[in-house]
């Protein structure tokens, strides 16, 4: 098999991230938002467990959801994210008990395994979230997943909170003689409470990729994308980004830090970079871009961008 050329243009694409092969989503209504025709529980599920790498909060004071989502991702694969919507889990006095019980509820109505899920949540602060909601709406929710793109679009509408539109994206590329996908989900917004704006996204591509691999891409993007959308100095404690990789593009596996890893970072960040552009424009303040030169590292360049 050879290896893996790169078409750098992408081709945007209906489906967001059921537009991978393998991948499911869906959205209900559960009972946390008041608003009974919003959607605020949503999910992503791989048809089996795969590699998967996520990043979060740069805020020293991280989330429950985020704090277990780490330890069930020790071994970089995972087959599920869950997200709720309406009431953050965040500062609660019972906020990892809750979200592992969330997880162990996704077990008990699914062939889901508890470590293989991963956990995000968005809302307002300071108010309570119990399990009666999570109880009332997983089942619904695993009934209903689909890999059509209206389960995408339900999911979407899932994470959502005073983002003006729903958000979700999907593009094809080629890698060698394999065409490929990759799609998202993703929430961001400064129009309410501006100190504690929450910044999602979830994506999935058929990218045959290690966990390894997979990781370093992510974090390496991230940095240069949304880790610079700067909208109030802070970052939210609840903030993730999360991508899951079943390999059922059948590519030429990307384990080693080659020229292959680099065709898959350079079409990870040209996602990336559309998401942060949307989210960002999504807001109602003004957005400046800014840009610096002669800077003598990348780590200045980053720092002298985010001066105030």
């Amino acid at each position: 098999m050879r290896k893996n050329g790169v078409n750098r243009k992408l081709q945007e694409i209906s489906g967001g991230v059921c537009a991978p092969r393998g991948f499911k989503a869906n959205g209900v209504h559960c009972g946390i938002s008041a608003d009974f025709t919003k959607k605020d529980l949503a999910i992503v599920v791989a048809d089996r467990r795969c590699p998967t790498a996520a990043v979060f909060s740069e805020n020293s004071m991280q989330s429950a959801p985020a704090q277990i989502s780490k330890k069930h991702l020790k071994n970089g694969l995972a087959r599920a994210i869950l997200i709720n919507s309406g009431v953050a889990n965040v500062f609660l006095p019972n906020g990892g008990w809750l979200t592992e019980k969330i997880c162990r509820i996704l077990a008990s109505c699914s062939d889901i395994d508890v470590n293989d899920t991963l956990i995000a949540s968005t809302g307002k602060v300071g108010e309570p979230l119990t399990l009666i909601p999570f109880e009332n709406g997983i089942p619904n929710l695993v009934k209903g997943l689909s890999d059509l793109e209206e389960g995408s679009f339900f999911a979407a509408e899932g994470i959502a909170t005073t983002d003006k539109t729903v958000k979700q994206l999907a593009f094809q590329f080629e890698l060698g003689d394999f065409s490929c996908r990759i799609g998202a989900i993703f929430k961001g917004t400064t129009q309410v409470c501006p100190n504690m704006a929450t910044t999602l996204a979830f994506l999935t591509t058929d990218v045959n990729i290690s966990s390894e691999m997979l990781q370093k891409a992510l974090s390496t993007v991230v940095r240069d994308t949304f880790n610079m959308i700067d909208a109030d100095g802070v970052s939210s404690p609840n903030d993730t980004v999360c991508i899951m990789a079943n390999g059922k593009a059948g590519n030429y596996k990307i384990s080693n830090e080659d020229t292959e890893y680099a065709k898959f970072v350079y079409i990870l960040r040209e996602v990336m970079t559309e998401l942060c552009k949307r989210i960002v424009k999504d807001g109602v303040c003004r957005t400046l871009v800014c840009k610096t030169q002669g800077a003598k590292s990348k780590q200045l360049a980053r720092a002298i961008a985010k001066i105030r």
